[in-house]
């Protein structure tokens, strides 16, 4: 412009180096900013982990098709890493019994989960959400959280749990337990806790190699 100023000239120039890897790199650049925005001056710092607000299909539903997708929505945007040694989202669930991989997307305030081939009929699914989970400011939730969704049936009270032992010592937390319905090959799956108790529920009667 005529008459503008060498200092005005050099700040628009900014301005726009500012703006244009928004334009370019879109929702992860939003993300990205959400991530390291503080707290409002003055304001009390935001300590609160997420919450679940609902879980699709819900739980102990009697469903007359088996669903896509299995999700969970929260009331805040979640953290696409999680905490832990496995930092992937797709550790951020156990879902069972299934025999393929699981698909766990990210989508801001939801998780979508879907198995291999798609949830089967005539199952019982259970899914368990782990206390892996945290906010934008790394505030985590604290405990798991598990859901029944069986397909055409209701549940069977039939449940697998206790502790899990190696010698004279439980094993450790943070491994899967799993149970094997015999002669299928169909994995129930769980994870155990600090104490090394596990439990695997919704399971039909019938033998199992633990």
């Amino acid at each position: 412009m005529v008459g503008e100023a060498p200092g005005a000239r050099r700040q628009a120039r900014r301005a726009r180096l500012r703006v244009a890897p928004a334009a370019v790199a879109g929702v992860a650049t939003l993300a990205l900013a959400c991530a390291f925005a503080g707290d409002p001056p003055g304001g009390p710092p935001h300590t609160t982990p997420p919450r679940v607000l609902q879980v699709v299909p819900e739980s102990g539903a009697v469903l007359a098709t088996p669903p896509r997708r299995a999700e969970i929505d929260f009331d805040e945007v979640i953290s696409e890493q999680i905490t832990g040694s496995q930092r992937d989202i797709q550790n951020a669930v156990i879902l069972s019994p299934v025999t393929g991989k699981v698909t766990v997307d990210w989508r801001r305030t939801r998780l979508t989960i879907e198995p291999k081939g798609g949830f089967q009929p005539g199952r019982i699914y259970r899914l368990e959400l782990l206390p892996v989970i945290s906010d934008l400011r790394q505030n985590r939730i604290k405990r798991a959280r598990s859901s029944s969704s069986p397909p055409g049936r209701r549940s069977p009270p039939r449940r697998c749990a206790g502790p899990w032992w190696t010698g004279r010592q439980p094993r450790r937390a943070g491994r899967a337990r799993g149970a094997v319905l015999l002669p299928d090959s169909l994995p129930y799956r769980s994870l155990a806790d600090s104490s090394g108790n596990f439990t695997m529920t919704a399971m039909p009667a019938g033998e199992y190699l633990v």
